[in-house]
Formats: C-alpha cells, structure tokens, sequence
C-alpha cells in the first residue's frame, strides 16, 4: 500500500514543482502584469468552486451521480483551462 500511493501521488509533485514556478514568475513580473495574472488567477478559481460546489449540491439532490475520486481529480486541469480562458481576456482588457 505505501508504494502504491508513492506511485500514486508522483504526479502530484511535478503539480506542486510547476505550482512553485508560477509563484516565482508572480514575482518576478511588473505591476500590470501581477495584476493581470491575480485576476486571472482570482477568477479561475472562483468559478472552478462556483461549478464544484454546485456539482456537489446536484449530486447530493441525486440530480447527477459523480464519482468523488474523479471530480478531485478534474479540479486542477478545469482551474489551468479557467486561468487560461481568465487570463486571455484580462489581457485584452488592459490592452
């Protein structure tokens, strides 16, 4: 069992290690920038739990049956397409 959830959580270091990156880039930038990627950062995370506690209330209705292990799974690869999305449009803001 131990091995197993080494082998499990692996992925989840290479996460945490670009994670580490993006804060050093945070930074490292210009004010306009830091703003722009807070924002986007801001945003993407207020709608991934928007959409994440909504979910959990649907299925806690019995609306919709989601497998606990897989949606923990989906929350940071939607967080990374939110920021992206967030992130285009607060740059064409400020442009």
């Amino acid at each position: 069992v131990p091995l197993r959830a080494l082998v499990a959580v692996v992925p989840a270091l290479s996460v945490g290690a670009l994670m580490w990156a993006g804060l050093r880039y945070l930074r490292e930038i210009d004010e306009l920038q830091r703003r722009i990627e807070t924002e986007a950062i801001a945003a993407s995370a207020l709608f991934v739990s928007l959409v994440y506690f909504a979910a959990g209330l649907l299925a806690k209705a019995k609306v919709i049956a989601v497998d606990a292990g897989a949606a923990m799974i989906w929350v940071f690869p939607l967080l990374m397409l939110a920021y992206g999305i967030a992130k285009f449009l607060a740059v064409r803001r400020y442009r």
